[in-house]
């Protein structure tokens, strides 16, 4: 069991649901939110047949800052502004979630294309256009600000038919 860290609210979203290609599609989540940002971790399930979050991950992202999973708030992610600016727009506050926002597409070995799995840091411009960029675990964890073991999942959460 994961010890409580004050710093940073962490939780996982095993069976997280978001708008598939003709059906509800279905991935695991990992997020890690603190005052100053938050790294989601997006995994493909083994032995999943639906669309894949690569295929999805707009949607994947959309789903989750409409409405982040139980638990988690984004609000500390939404620039600050003076009193006289307090009228931000639904926009703005996108931008500035998006911007303090680290998303890290996770294919475990046995799914994607490549055997050994991969991991993928996706940067989303203020569209959700996404950009996908393949690295190591050790890049990924410098990149997000986090220890290694932050990208290792268990993998009886990870199979579909569990």
């Amino acid at each position: 069991m994961k010890t409580p860290n004050p710093e940073y609210i962490e939780k996982d979203y095993p069976r997280f649901k978001f708008p598939g290609f003709g059906s509800d599609g279905t991935c695991y989540l990992r997020v890690r939110v603190n005052q100053t940002g938050a790294v989601v971790l997006c995994c493909q399930l083994l032995n999943y047949n639906g669309t894949s979050i690569t295929n999805a991950a707009e949607q994947i992202f959309k789903t989750f800052l409409k409405q982040p999973p139980e638990g988690i708030t984004l609000n500390q992610l939404i620039e600050k502004k003076p009193w006289w600016k307090i009228w931000t727009s639904d926009k703005e506050k996108l931008e500035s979630i998006i911007q303090k926002t680290v998303w890290v597409e996770i294919y475990p070995p046995g799914t994607g294309l490549s055997p050994n799995g991969s991991i993928a840091l996706v940067s989303f411009d203020n569209d959700l256009n996404p950009v996908w960029n393949y690295v190591s675990k050790k890049v990924a964890a410098a990149e997000c600000g986090v220890e290694e073991s932050f990208f290792n999942l268990n993998l009886k959460y990870l199979n579909y038919n569990a």
